[in-house]
């Protein structure tokens, strides 16, 4: 599979995919994921953007055709009622004074280890066609798991930050996740350089594996 998916790079020159399979470096890619995730949970913006983009009633998701059914989310009947209840950031932000912040990152870590394998786009640059290229191999990436068996989910919050990073200086974020994601970025890149990966921008994640067909997918509004 990893092969063949490197093959299907070849079609875009300007980008490498960076492929981890082993448990050692699932292993370290959660650990990653785990503390850079946890930003999305404390930064004020990011969350209120999340939940901007999921759509709690039926009636919403049908009439705007865009964005996360709830259901779509997969996170079970105990998450939906998570997701509902710390909707508002007053309620997220007093949680995170407990460390709800790392458990969600912890979260979106299991889903990681519990992966066959994850995946990692790099770009020359951060110009606009750049990101444009990437989403074209992303999708065609995404078919060919998709014929060959397997599904994949993106996890865009570690190369979203460090793109904003690259582009916005550090200043982006809280002095708090300044120091978290400083320690993070020299992991990353000891991953990606050890992937033959060099002097490029992580511009897209995903994990990819075996796993159930997908009960309530997304919507399209008309082409």
């Amino acid at each position: 599979t990893l092969k063949i998916l490197q093959e299907e790079m070849l079609n875009f020159p300007t980008l490498s995919l960076a492929l981890f399979s082993t448990t050692e470096q699932i292993k370290e890619l959660s650990s990653i994921i785990a503390k850079v995730d946890r930003v999305r949970a404390e930064f004020k913006g990011l969350h209120e953007h999340l939940h901007s983009m999921i759509r709690y009633r039926e009636k919403d998701a049908l009439e705007t055709r865009d964005g996360f059914r709830l259901k779509n989310l997969e996170a079970g009947l105990a998450g939906e009622m998570v997701l509902r209840a710390t909707r508002p950031w007053p309620v997220m932000n007093f949680l995170n004074r407990f460390g709800f912040g790392s458990i969600m990152g912890n979260i979106v870590a299991q889903g990681i280890k519990h992966s066959s394998g994850v995946g990692i786009f790099c770009s020359d640059s951060l110009k606009p066609q750049d990101m444009i290229e990437t989403g074209r191999a992303f999708e065609r990436i995404w078919l060919k798991l998709a014929a060959l068996g397997l599904y994949m989910q993106p996890m865009a919050a570690a190369p979203l930050f460090r793109i904003i990073w690259e582009l916005q200086g550090k200043e982006a974020f809280l002095p708090k996740h300044q120091t978290l994601l400083e320690k993070q970025w020299p992991r990353l890149n000891r991953m990606l350089t050890a992937a033959g990966v060099e002097k490029h921008f992580p511009v897209f994640l995903f994990r990819f594996g075996f796993s159930t067909p997908i009960r309530c997918g997304t919507l399209r509004r008309p082409v």
